[in-house]
């Protein structure tokens, strides 16, 4: 009976392929992990700063209920406490970045409270883009 075996140098480029392949995917992982970690310690970072000022404006909004609730106006509490009256409700800002200010505002008479990030930074629209007009 006549056999058929495949020649020594078709196993070696077979194993070196393999190699070369698992080499390739290892890179891609490795390059993946890494963008991932980069990724989660700026978002953590971020989410970091943003809690800090809203934990800020908390204590802020806390002093000036205190001091309302000892008999100052609303005005003046606010105002003692490092904040603002709009004429009706408490309003604290903490500035997270150059571009973002974290700000709660407070109803004195009911307690309840909102917070939110606004963007106080420089908006520049983007006039570069060249669009096609269909000549």
């Amino acid at each position: 009976m006549k056999r058929n075996i495949l020649p020594p140098g078709i196993i070696s480029l077979a194993v070196v392929f393999v190699c070369l392949c698992l080499t390739v995917l290892s890179l891609l992982c490795y390059t993946s992990a890494k963008s991932e970690l980069s990724l989660a310690e700026a978002s953590a970072a971020n989410k970091k700063k943003v809690l800090e000022g809203s934990f800020m404006c908390r204590g802020l909004a806390d002093t000036a209920m205190a001091l309302y609730n000892e008999g100052y106006s609303p005005e003046q509490a606010a105002e003692s406490a490092g904040g603002s009256w709009n004429g009706e409700e408490m309003v604290f800002e903490w500035g997270i970045d150059e571009n973002r200010v974290m700000v709660l505002t407070l109803d004195p008479q009911s307690g309840k409270s909102a917070e939110y990030l606004r963007y106080v930074g420089t908006w520049t629209p983007d006039t570069g883009l060249e669009v096609w007009d269909g000549q």
